[in-house]
Parts: structure tokens; C-alpha cells; sequence
């Protein structure tokens, strides 16, 4: 007698080689939340890799010490937009006022 359509949970069958099926065995047991959860720090891991290989972490890097050394006065920053001395509006720009560009300043 086989089960009824629908009634009874699909059995998932052991994979085949053993890279899978360590990788399964870590899963087992785990709550559809909690292999989410899982998967989604999994997808975190493989894109911040991938951003690390591109240079793109190295450019986020650069941007924040740019805007810390902002805060602490120690390079000029426009109040309207966000250039600075090392980092020009598109097109450029020059000081109008202490912490107004020129492109602001229209």
C-alpha cells in the first residue's frame, strides 16, 4: 500500500558524494527558519566575497575614512552635497564658502 497524494512529507534522499553529504548532515535537523537563516548567511558570505575580490570593500573603506577624517576637521567637506577636498563633484567644483561648493552655491 503506498500513501495517499499529499499525506505523508516527501523523504529527501541521502546525497551521493561525501562533500554533499557532510554538507547535509550539518542541515539535518535544523527548522525551515533556521536552513533560511542559514542560507541567507551563506549568500552574505559568497557576495562580501565577491565584493573583496572586485575592490569594491577597499572603495567603501576609502569613502569612510574620507567622511571620518570630515567629522574630525581635518578635510573640508561641502554641507549640501558631501565633496570634499579629495573627492570633487562631478565636473568639479571649488570652495564658495568654508563648507559650501560651487555647484551648491547656484
Amino acid at each position: 500500500m503506498t500513501p495517499a497524494k499529499g499525506n505523508a512529507a516527501p523523504a529527501l534522499a541521502r546525497p551521493k558524494t561525501r562533500r554533499r553529504r557532510q554538507r547535509w548532515l550539518a542541515f539535518e535537523g535544523l527548522s525551515r527558519e533556521e536552513l533560511e537563516v542559514q542560507h541567507h548567511l551563506a549568500y552574505v558570505d559568497l557576495l562580501l566575497a565577491k565584493l573583496e575580490e572586485d575592490g569594491v570593500l577597499d572603495l567603501v573603506e576609502a569613502e569612510l575614512a574620507r567622511r571620518r577624517r570630515i567629522a574630525a576637521g581635518l578635510e573640508r567637506g561641502c554641507q549640501n552635497c558631501g565633496c570634499s577636498e579629495t573627492r570633487a563633484c562631478l565636473g568639479g567644483c571649488i570652495w564658495v564658502d568654508q563648507n559650501v561648493c560651487s555647484r551648491c552655491a547656484k
